[in-house]
């Protein structure tokens, strides 16, 4: 062929030359529909080898030749997909060299147009070679192309949709192309184009959606008015994962803004999307987005220079649109002649449902703020309702922290007065508005004065936060989510406060809410409690700040009176719906403890009101609750200042006995258990510290009350009897406690008793002993203890009529000065019952509290009766029935007499080792035998019974001798027979509790307590190598192995204090472990008849 071809070099003209006609054959095989693919495939081939070497011109001839032409495009929808490909490539490679595509533009348009459909063509990559052949020819051809821009859009109708993403970015790079080339032709067509890309803004490879906006950069350049169908695309882009796409987005915005005809006009709907880039999280976006406002702000200075020429800032260039900075004044000009409907976009996207959009667009806004500054005050109230929402309802950390951010920056350009007048409004103009309504607006109103500046907050200001805050729905609210925004607000405003704002007249409602909040109920499980109170704390330490003040401690003096005084107003309207003032009132007067004590004169009247008989019971019961803990534990809160004796009898009478009195109402007994628990607490015996040096008051209350309170007719022995019937355990508890501080402190105090008082205590007491309740019990034992004493100050005072008789007659009115012995029967015999019980405890304490009774009884009541309980019971814990072991009773004669190295006024201490709960073992020696000392004693020296001490953690006994006393017992003579004391000794009788191994801290606690020093201590314990019932005293020395005595040598830090060796024997074998079982064995009966 190429033999009988003319050269085509020679020819410039192709179209009807011989050189065709060599390809007649080959295009003729093309035409035929019946050529095979090997036959198709060759002739493209001859084909693509005849066209090479020829010139432009050459090749548009050659291509306009309708025999060539029509084979040629025939092959773009041959059904062998190679052929296809092959003559698509040939045919591009001909427009690539081609001069002049006029000619071939209305044959190849059409052709492409039918082939470009993916139902049309099902090879993605034929159809990737079609576009690109399509955009040959438009980039070839330019704006010759013009006639063919319909049939291109309607093209990329199809194509831009194309499921190949390679079409997709092709059909984009087209349409650049025609915008570049045939804007005017392209411009109706840019509208549905727009929408046609639109789906692709979603497509899930970034390179599609970049190059689609690079598309839509392109179209609205030439045509703007499908830009509103394109803004909620836009905006998702803002948070595309991408950074590359979001950095095309950002450049498509600022590229509209610059070069667009009418970019003033669409700026609302543009400049959003560069904001979107200013709080982008990637800083080199930022930094792009900050440089192109910066130019869009050059430009606008240009073209408007009659509005910034007043507002021109020479100081901020290139670079100045930053946030911490004032941004250049065209583009705070550009912003505000937008603001309007850029708000309202805003406020739109604060109300999606897309959470991702709602956060965004709170960005937005806090990026938009600084550009608008204070024009943006006109539109709050648009703009504030929807933040409310917001931060009332939404859920999402990242819109509530985006938004809270905004409205920060809100407060640094608003001022007070507006966001005030409206945030305050809002929030209390519609009294049935939800709890979250409220919980929006407080959340805004934090965020508004945190973000505003000090100098902005005026005292006015001030004041109206601090009462809309005490409002009753505000502080006053139940709702813990409520009580934690008021938390935030008040620490707002407090941190503005101490930074240089000062405290007015709205100090005290301030101290008035955090008093408020400080107070309420709850814990860890509430959601927003613990914030709250951390919130509160805070808040605390910054108004004390603010007040010149270390600590909010300090603020409690300044505004305890006022504050007291809005509770005394108060007061006679409460009910047991006022439990926010009555938890308000408990935590302020345990706050002000240092405080209380000098204002008792006017507490009491705020809670004499309280308790009135009107009032609910849960108000009394809370307020006696409050003030039981202003009188405990010791010394109490209200006696700080040492005023409390002056005001105990008006809280008796006043206060804690109206409340004791027995009124019907299942809801009445703890109000009158916590008065008991108040007189209980005032009558203290550790108030008076020193007992000879305090008489004139038991407790906290003056002696002449007392005496008042025991005599006939007053209210107050009898009130306290009746508590003794309260189904409460404690209350009864309570009750006894009262009494025997009531009988022990005016025995003391030499008070004058009557009959009568001690008629109607006893039978209740000895009810007592039978209750349910062992703690009754044995505090019921503890009265009778103190109704003894206070018993025997009685018949001092008394002296007994000559005549034998219980009293005698004054002024006709008959005066008993003793008890008739039916009393005494009664006494001595209830109490007897419970010597045997089967708690040791109830044991103890009943024995002591029969001894004490026996000893003041008269001696044939006393005698008779304990003869017929000792006949009646197995009462071998009674005094005229002690049976003890010979060697106890040994140990006992032993020790009776006190060492000679006694002086005047002289404190011995006596104390047996054993362990605790191991009774009539041979370790227990010690215990048994100073219990037989104890015993031996004489009522008359014996101080106190046995008694449990915290402060020693053992059971402690007191006596008391005089050497006239000690001659007497040596010699046999009764106690008190002889007189004239020289000198006196006091002896402390101590029982270690717990085990042996750890007695010494006791033994050295008791020394310290009672001022004895070791030489002075004399230490009975069991010694195994002493024959069983001999013993023998030493001074000082080691401790033999002896644990307990170890323990004590170590706690003395010396040897040298004396021990009396008890002797237990020593077992055959001398194995440890048989020696250990030894002494923990109890004694045998052969070995109790031992001397």
């Amino acid at each position: 062929m190429a033999e009988s071809c003319p050269d085509a070099n020679t020819v410039s003209n192709l179209e009807d030359s011989e050189y065709i006609k060599t390809l007649s054959r080959p295009l003729n095989i093309l035409s035929d529909s019946a050529s095979d693919r090997i036959a198709k495939k060759n002739a493209l081939s001859t084909v693509s080898a005849a066209t090479k070497g020829l010139n432009p011109d050459q090749i548009s001839s050659l291509f306009a030749a309708k025999s060539v032409r029509v084979p040629l495009l025939r092959c773009f929808a041959d059904p062998v997909e190679k052929c296809r490909e092959t003559s698509i490539s040939l045919v591009s490679s001909m427009v690539q060299k081609a001069s002049d595509l006029t000619t071939i533009l209305p044959y190849l348009i059409p052709v492409l147009s039918s082939r470009l459909d993916q139902d049309v063509e099902p090879a993605e990559e034929i159809r990737l070679m079609l576009i690109k052949l399509l955009l040959s020819v438009v980039n070839l051809s330019k704006a010759v192309f013009t006639p063919g821009v319909d049939e291109a859009v309607k093209i990329l109708q199809t194509t831009v949709t194309d499921a190949f993403p390679d079409v997709r970015k092709e059909s984009c790079s087209l349409i650049i192309s025609l915008c570049t080339h045939t804007p005017r032709a392209l411009s109706p067509h840019c509208p549905p184009l727009a929408k046609a890309l639109t789906p692709s803004l979603q497509h899930r490879h970034a390179a599609v959606r970049i190059q689609t906006l690079r598309a839509l950069t392109s179209l609205m350049l030439v045509d703007a008015t499908a830009l509103d169908e394109l803004q909620d695309a836009l905006r998702a882009l803002t948070m595309d994962r991408s950074q590359s796409v979001r950095e095309a987005l950002f450049a498509m915005a600022a590229t509209w803004l610059l070069k667009l005809m009418d970019r003033y006009s669409i700026g609302y709907k543009v400049l959003p999307i560069l904001l979107a880039g200013l709080v982008d999280e990637v800083v080199s976006v930022k930094a792009a987005c900050f440089k192109a406002l910066d130019e869009i702000g050059a430009l606008y200075e240009v073209e408007w220079p009659d509005r910034v020429k007043e507002d021109l800032d020479y100081s901020v260039g290139l670079g100045g649109v930053l946030l911490e900075a004032r941004p250049r004044v065209g583009v705070r000009h550009l912003a505000r002649d937008n603001t309007q409907k850029i708000i309202g976009k805003i406020v739109d996207g604060l109300h999606d449902w897309n959470a991702d959009v709602r956060a965004k667009s709170a960005s937005i806004l806090a990026a938009f703020l600084p550009l608008t500054e204070k024009n943006a005050t006109g539109y709050m109230g648009n703009l504030l309702p929807a933040i409310y929402k917001v931060l009332a309802a939404d859920i999402d950390a990242a819109v509530i922290r985006e938004t809270l951010k905004a409205t920060e920056i809100i407060g640094r350009y608003v001022e007070p007065d507006v966001y005030l007048s409206l945030v305050l409004s809002h929030s209390s103009m519609n009294p049935d508005a939800s709890t979250t309504f409220s919980i929006g607006c407080l959340r805004s109103l934090g965020a508004l004065i945190s973000g505003t500046p000090v100098s902005a907050i005026q005292a006015s200001h001030r004041v109206q936060i601090a009462k809309a805050l005490s409002d009753s729905d505000m502080v006053g609210s139940e709702n813990v989510a409520v009580l934690l925004e008021v938390s935030v607000v008040t620490k707002a405003l407090a941190s503005r406060m101490a930074q240089g704002g000062g405290v007015g007249s709205e100090g005290y409602t301030l101290f008035v809410v955090l008093m408020t909040l400080e107070s309420v109920n709850g814990n860890d499980k509430i959601p927003g409690w613990l914030q709250m109170q951390k919130n509160t704390e805070d808040a605390f330490e910054l108004f004390a700040q603010a007040h010149g003040h270390a600590s909010s401690a300090d603020l409690v003096p300044l505004y305890f009176d006022a504050f007291l005084a809005s509770f005394e107003s108060r007061a006679k309207d409460w009910t047991r719906f006022s439990t926010a003032d009555l938890r308000t009132l408990d935590k302020f007067l345990k706050k002000a403890k240092n405080v209380v004590g000098s204002r008792i004169g006017a507490l009491i009247p705020v809670f004499t009101e309280g308790i009135s008989e009107n009032k609910d019971v849960e108000v009394r019961e809370s307020l006696l609750k409050t003030f039981h803990a202003l009188v405990s534990p010791f010394p109490p809160a209200l006696d700080h200042f040492g005023a409390l004796a002056s005001f105990s009898t008006n809280i008796v009478n006043k206060i804690a006995l109206p409340c004791a009195v027995w009124r019907a109402g299942r809801k009445m007994p703890p109000s009158r258990g916590y008065a008991m628990q108040i007189i209980s607490a005032l009558l203290d015996p550790r108030a008076a510290t020193n007992a000879s040096s305090n008489l004139a008051q038991i407790g906290y209350i003056p002696l002449a009350s007392v005496e008042t309170f025991l005599t006939e007719g007053n209210s107050y022995v009898p009130v306290t009897i009746a508590c003794l019937e309260e189904d409460l355990t404690w209350i009864r508890v309570e009750a006894c406690v009262a009494l025997e501080h009531l009988l022990n402190g005016a025995a003391r105090c030499n008070a004058k008793f009557t009959a009568h008082a001690f008629k109607i205590m006893y039978p209740e007491l000895l009810k007592r002993l039978d209750d349910a309740s062992d703690d009754v019990r044995i505090q019921a034992c503890n009265a009778f203890m103190a109704f003894s004493a206070a018993i025997n100050v009685w018949h001092a005072q008394n002296a007994l009529p000559a005549d034998g008789r219980n009293g005698y007659v004054h002024e006709g009115v008959y005066v008993e000065t003793r008890l008739d012995s039916v009393h005494w029967i009664e006494m001595i015999k209830g109490v007897a019952i419970h010597v045997d019980d089967s708690n040791t405890n109830i044991q103890d304490a009943a024995s002591e509290a029969l001894v004490a009774l026996s000893k003041l009884a008269p001696v044939e009541v006393a005698r008779e009766q304990l003869a017929a309980a000792q006949a009646n019971h197995k009462m071998n814990r009674l005094p005229s029935a002690s049976r003890f072991p010979r060697t106890l009773t040994t140990a006992a004669n032993a020790i009776e007499t006190p060492p000679p190295a006694i002086h005047r006024h002289k404190t011995l201490l006596i104390a047996g080792l054993g362990n605790t709960g191991m009774p009539n073992t041979r370790h227990n020696v010690g215990f048994a035998a100073i219990d037989a000392y104890h015993s031996s004693i004489s009522q008359t020296n014996l101080e106190s019974k046995w008694t449990m001490s915290r402060n020693v953690q053992g059971q402690v006994a007191l006596a008391r001798f005089t050497s006239k006393e000690l001659v007497a017992r040596k010699k046999g003579a009764a106690v008190g027979q002889e007189s004239g004391d020289d000198w006196t000794a006091r002896v402390v009788l101590l029982k270690p509790k717990g085990f042996m191994n750890l007695s010494g801290v006791s033994v050295a606690k008791g020394a310290r307590e009672y001022s004895v020093k070791p030489a002075d201590t004399l230490i009975l314990h069991d010694e195994l190598e002493k024959k069983l019932g001999s013993m023998g005293l030493k001074l000082s020395g080691s401790h033999g192995g002896h644990n307990g005595l170890r323990s004590i040598q170590t706690t003395f830090h010396t040897d040298a204090f004396g021990r009396l060796r008890i002797g237990i024997g020593r077992p055959a074998s001398k194995d440890k472990e048989v020696v250990a079982r030894y002494v923990l064995e109890r004694f045998h009966l052969d070995e109790e008849e031992i001397e």
